[in-house]
């Protein structure tokens, strides 16, 4: 579903299969479980963020990856490349 322009307030909001334009988000919690979303202009007062199913299986991966220098280097590349192409 398409939200443009729409405020959110104090309510868990699925990322999930959902696009969010311009959108507010106030006292909200993202959750995320792997499906494509897309979010721009977005604007919030505070964020909780919790992921699940294949989401969270990725942030365990990331986790153990940042426990060591190398590890860490490479998820650090990652989120570089993935900034890049998103500007792009």
């Amino acid at each position: 579903m398409r939200y443009e322009k729409q405020t959110f307030r104090n309510e868990t909001v699925t990322l999930d299969g959902n696009e969010f334009i311009e959108c507010t988000f106030a006292g909200c919690r993202f959750q995320y479980s792997g499906g494509d979303f897309n979010i721009d202009r977005i604007r919030f007062d505070s964020l909780e963020f919790t992921v699940d199913g294949p989401a969270a299986r990725t942030v365990l991966l990331l986790q153990s990856l940042w426990s060591n220098e190398v590890g860490r280097q490479a998820v650090q590349s990652m989120l570089e490349g993935t900034a890049k192409r998103a500007d792009a």
